[in-house]
């Protein structure tokens, strides 16, 4: 695993001309932690690597603004949430729904990656079943319409919500879904 000082170097290579043999580096380093990230998340393997490629022209896109604070969280952390958002780009270009079985892709934290420990489609159903009178019908009507592919303004807008509300139901629900996948008590 590279260290916070390796990475800070490569960065500096690839801001500085981006040379081919820092770009190879930066690859083989890692490709395998964008792909696995992007194939935890349901993907087929063709979009897998274009979830790759939109990661990797990303960061060079961002690069001359770029400055990596290793005191900020770990380089692999940053990379994982870009592949997320790579992934909803990605979906939405597509104009596919996300499902409760994806739901657990994205990063909730700095240190953890993009999946939590359920194996199956049942655990999610099972952990929102027990979620649900938590929660309340309003709050997972929310959450249900965000994941079948709704926007946040959608969801607002039909609920009789501000998109901030939409946010924070969101926010607080995925987070409570994340942990019954975990098995932590939400």
């Amino acid at each position: 695993m590279p260290s916070a000082i390796t990475d800070v170097v490569l960065l500096d290579r690839l801001r500085e001309g981006g040379a081919e043999s820092a770009w190879n580096e930066f690859d083989a380093r890692y490709a395998e932690l964008i792909t696995g990230a992007a194939r935890r998340c349901g993907l087929q393997p063709a979009d897998v690597e274009e979830v790759r490629q939109m990661v990797m022209f990303g960061l060079c896109r961002s690069l001359p603004r770029f400055r990596y604070d290793p005191s900020r969280g770990r380089f692999r952390s940053y990379l994982t949430r870009a592949v997320f958002h790579a992934v909803a780009r990605l979906r939405r270009r597509l104009k596919r729904t996300v499902s409760l079985d994806e739901v657990a892709c994205e990063p909730s934290g700095e240190s953890r990656g993009p999946a939590v420990g359920a194996d199956s489609a049942a655990d999610y159903q099972q952990a929102v079943r027990r979620l649900r009178p938590l929660v309340g019908d309003r709050n997972m009507e929310v959450f249900e319409g965000l994941l079948s592919g709704e926007s946040v303004s959608q969801v607002a807008e039909r609920m009789g919500m501000s998109s901030a509300a939409v946010h924070k139901v969101k926010q607080r629900l995925r987070g409570r879904l994340r942990a019954r996948l975990e098995g932590r008590d939400a």
